[in-house]
This record gives structure tokens, C-alpha cells and sequence, in this order.
């Protein structure tokens, strides 16, 4: 079934969300590249850069992710993803993940952990999300 696509209620959001696949596969091979290259110092810099960069990147696909799901929705297309299950995935995970890890290990250690947790719940959950997409919507025109 292929929609029709109204730019102003359809915006391309869930190209934001594949940009952030993308992103975060790319993050990774090129972090193995340099870091397998760097002394220990620069590979714990590096390491920290790409933690940083692909956290902040995932704080900006729930937005995103809203966005992308109530479009669909005033479309009336086949699928109707619910907003809240996707959302719930990439913010719950970096919680639990804090709040377990602040008891056992201290503070620094839970953000950390938590921001392993964001970026790797944020990658699974767009490209689940994407799949689902592409499953039943199709590809855009």
C-alpha cells in the first residue's frame, strides 16, 4: 500500500531515526578502528566522545519518534505504531540501568553504564521501529 506523502503532516521524521542507525553503526566501526590503533589514553578519549555524541544523538530520536507515529497516525495508514512503547523502551533502560548500577557501583560508574544503555536501547529500538515501518507502510514515495 503506498500513501500518499503530505510533507506538512508526514514531515520525514523517520529519516532522523534511520540517520541515527546509521550514525551509531558508523560510531562503532570507526571507534574500532581508531581505538585498535590509539595509545590508552586516546582510545578512553575517543571512547568518551563517541558515548557522548551518540547520547545526545538519542535523546533526540524520541521526539522524533512521536512525531514520526502520530504522522502515521492522521494518515490513517495500516499501522498505527503506539508512541509510548518505543519511547518507554530508549528512556526506561538507561533508568533501571542507573538505578541498579548507583547501588552496586557509585554514581559515575551508573551514568556511564546508563549512557551504554541509552545508545544501545535507542539503536535497537529505531531500527525495530524502522522495520515495523517498512513492513507495513512501504517505502515512502
Amino acid at each position: 500500500m503506498v500513501l500518499e506523502t503530505d510533507s506538512a503532516s508526514s514531515g520525514r521524521y523517520w529519516q532522523f531515526l534511520a540517520g541515527y542507525v546509521v550514525l551509531s553503526v558508523g560510531g562503532g566501526l570507526g571507534l574500532v578502528l581508531l581505538a585498535g590503533r590509539s595509545s590508552a589514553v586516546m582510545a578512553g578519549i575517543e571512547i568518551l566522545v563517541t558515548l557522548v555524541v551518540l547520547a545526545l544523538a538519542s535523546v533526540a530520536t524520541v521526539p522524533a519518534l512521536y512525531r514520526d507515529a502520530n504522522a502515521l497516525d492522521r494518515r490513517d495508514a495500516e499501522w498505527n505504531p503506539d508512541w509510548r512503547k518505543y519511547v518507554a523502551f530508549v528512556l526506561g533502560g538507561p533508568v533501571l540501568a542507573f538505578l541498579v548500577v548507583n547501588h552496586a557501583g557509585g554514581p559515575k560508574v551508573a551514568v556511564f553504564v546508563a549512557a551504554i544503555s541509552l545508545v544501545v536501547g535507542t539503536f535497537e529500538t529505531c531500527a525495530v521501529y524502522l522495520y515495523n515501518r517498512h513492513r507495513h507502510v512501504g517505502l515512502p514515495s
